[in-house]
């Protein structure tokens, strides 16, 4: 792969716009941070990403390519978009509330069909959407997701739960970013059972999904 921009970065890696020469093809590639890469959480956790994407078969979720390591480098090579974050797109002052209800029900299928695979995605948030340039939304970042009712929680994971009384400002970007070594999730967007640390069903994505449509619509978390 050749790296060619760095597009977006996070607790567990960085993603890069590349060039597959092999395939001859762009593709995104996310590459975890090399000092913890080694790690039999962060292994099991690119893998649970990956094997979770690859059992959804929808147009408007990511595809995955390719799962390796490269000089201890673990990366995972996945479609490119070349668009913006759902978050982003919905905060265009011209944008109806039509427009934005239309993508969210788009979205939706998305995860009704994940939903199908037994997949529940746990992060669900605007931030984990792209929309390309065609106005294709793709859900994107299956990293924390639970595969089938039954999937365990990694040991370690949840140590605590999320204070209830913490309260959320509607322009607090802290209730945006994914908890780490904390609980599973995003404050802003979680369930109270994905708060609580309790064991979630497909539902806790349907709480998500409104809570980020009630943000779209309104403005606020």
């Amino acid at each position: 792969f050749l790296l060619l921009r760095e597009i977006g970065s996070g607790g567990m890696g960085r993603v890069y716009a590349a060039y597959d020469e092999q395939l001859d093809r762009r593709v995104a590639l996310k590459l975890l941070r090399k000092p913890r890469s080694g790690s039999r959480r962060q292994r099991m956790m690119v893998l649970r990403e990956a094997r979770a994407a690859a059992r959804i078969a929808h147009p408007n979720v990511i595809s995955i390519f390719d799962i390796g390591e490269i000089d201890g480098q673990i990366h995972i090579a996945m479609e490119y978009v070349e668009g913006e974050t759902l978050l982003k797109w919905q905060k265009d002052s011209q944008r109806s509330w039509r427009d934005i209800l239309n993508m969210y029900l788009e979205v939706g299928q998305a995860l009704q069909a994940a939903h199908q695979a037994e997949v529940i995605h746990r992060d669900f948030k605007p931030d984990n959407v792209l929309v390309g340039r065609d106005g294709r939304p793709k859900v994107v970042d299956f990293g924390l997701a639970q595969v089938g009712l039954s999937d365990s929680v990694p040991e370690g994971e949840m140590p605590a739960t999320v204070d209830a009384a913490v309260k959320l400002s509607p322009v607090d970007p802290g209730g945006r970013f994914t908890l780490s070594g904390v609980v599973a999730g995003t404050p802003g967007y979680m369930s109270p059972e994905q708060c609580g640390g309790n064991q979630i069903d497909q539902r806790s994505d349907q709480w998500s999904f409104c809570a980020a449509l009630f943000e779209g619509l309104y403005g606020v978390l």
